[in-house]
């Protein structure tokens, strides 16, 4: 049972810090998002606010793309903990049998 609780407490563990890696990166690219509109908003001119737009939407499919990234370990945390389980499943059912593999004779003389 303890090999069991620890592999699922690292797993756990594992994907905490997934978690925490993606949502800082994905506030990073939220608040560099921010940062930019009101940036477009205050901009005197046409092609300043262009010029911000674009920057706004490359940062806007990072921001994308890291969603993803994040979906896709999420899934794979959870791949693993099924693999886990499965493991600790299949250990359960085993059964322990003893079998002679030899017979010794000997007699004293």
């Amino acid at each position: 049972m303890s090999f069991f609780e620890d592999e699922v407490e690292k797993l756990d563990n594992w994907a905490d810090d997934k978690r925490k890696g993606f949502k800082a990166e994905l506030k990073e690219y939220d608040d560099q998002i921010a940062a930019l509109k009101k940036e477009a908003r205050q901009a005197a001119n046409l092609p300043d606010k262009l010029a911000i737009q674009k920057k706004l939407r490359d940062i806007d499919k990072k921001r994308n793309t890291a969603w993803k990234e994040y979906d896709e370990a999420t899934k794979q945390i959870e791949k693993q903990k099924d693999k886990l389980i499965d493991t600790v499943e299949k250990r359960l059912r085993q059964t322990a049998e003893t079998l002679p593999l030899f017979t010794i004779r000997w007699s004293v003389v």
